[in-house]
């Protein structure tokens, strides 16, 4: 929980958090994160596990953008910012918002099985969290407007940023943490 004390710096500076079901948060007991772990079949890094037990579902209160900290393509971004929108939790109703393990399900085989969509960015691109290997607690953007078609790499088998990068999948942060730090207000 020492990452606490940073993200409340980098929450408040966006005006806050607030739920995406409209009411109080709908924070992830420790029983539904592991239903999600059991889900994809990994452990999820202790930053991100935090921060669902604490808020689920959310967006800021203000327009946020990230500032990536790899190198991205131009078409993307000239700027190194991207878009962000809003953080998945469990949707504990039929007709809430996007819950994680529908997000998986809903962007297979687009995105790795070594990959969890964790937020999205708008126009179905996804902010993900890596699972496995040298991927492992490092955040992605997916740009699902670039599909690559020339991959023949099947989605299980993703697990180096080269291979990433001809699946228009980019590393954004070293952490959760760190994408948290990477947040700020949209300039415009």
């Amino acid at each position: 929980m020492g990452d606490r004390p940073t993200w409340d710096e980098s929450i408040k500076r966006l005006g806050g958090l607030i739920p995406l079901a409209g009411g109080p948060f709908v924070p992830l007991s420790e029983r539904e994160i592991e239903v999600v772990e059991s889900h994809v079949g990994a452990k999820l890094p202790d930053d991100y596990r935090s921060f669902l037990a604490t808020h689920g579902a959310s967006t800021f209160n203000k327009l946020a953008s990230i500032r990536s900290a790899g190198p991205l393509p131009d078409s993307l971004s000239d700027d190194g910012l991207l878009p962000f929108g809003s953080f998945y939790g469990i949707n504990r109703e039929e007709d809430g918002f996007p819950d994680i393990r529908f997000c998986v399900e809903q962007f297979k085989p687009e995105i790795p099985d070594s990959l969890l969509p964790i937020a999205d960015a708008g126009n179905d691109d996804q902010i993900c969290l890596g699972l496995t290997g040298s991927l492992r607690g490092r955040i992605f953007y997916w740009d699902s407007q670039s599909l690559n078609d020339d991959s023949e790499e099947p989605s299980d088998q993703v697990d180096n940023e080269e291979s990433l990068t001809q699946r228009s999948i980019y590393l954004i942060a070293e952490s959760f943490t760190d994408l948290m730090n990477r947040i700020e207000p949209f300039a415009g």
